[in-house]
């Protein structure tokens, strides 16, 4: 008899914990400019100097439930990774996201990877349901909001 090979499956887990030197204001997102002290604050010093793009997933009365660190990329470019973004908002329960990265270039003009990227990850949303609130690129000093300019 011919021993058989067992496959193993990957269990899927979310690990969700308080980031105790991390708070969320404990208010809701109505505006773009809402999201730019956290987002800066996740990037940090690092905002001038490679590109990092952020999730904030809410629930739906707007409120900041979580957030996630997609990508950390180059000097001008990030992957992103639209599963991941989705994999991550179904586990927390989010209704809605708020996608970020910053442009260490210091511009705030979204590129055509950037519509492209935003086109894809606001389609898989409408599939399941969960909306994409705004796209914001944010440098040191300024911001740009896809909401804001009628590009979502």
């Amino acid at each position: 008899m011919k021993d058989s090979k067992v496959k193993y499956l990957k269990e899927l887990r979310l690990k969700m914990e308080k980031n105790r030197e991390f708070k969320f204001p404990d208010s809701k997102i109505t505006l773009p400019i809402d999201t730019l002290p956290i987002l800066r604050r996740m990037i940090g010093e690092e905002i001038d100097v490679r590109e990092m793009f952020i999730v904030l997933f809410l629930n739906k009365s707007n409120k900041l439930i979580g957030y996630g660190i997609n990508g950390i990329g180059g000097i001008d470019q990030c992957v992103v990774d639209t599963r991941l973004i989705y994999t991550q908002a179904l586990l927390c329960g989010a209704t809605a996201i708020i996608v970020s990265h910053n442009h260490p270039s210091g511009g705030i003009n979204p590129s055509e990877n950037d519509k492209s990227i935003t086109k894809t990850i606001k389609d898989a949303g409408d599939l399941l349901r969960i909306e994409l609130l705004d796209h914001v690129i944010i440098t040191e000093d300024k911001y740009y909001s896809f909401a804001d300019n009628g590009l979502l």
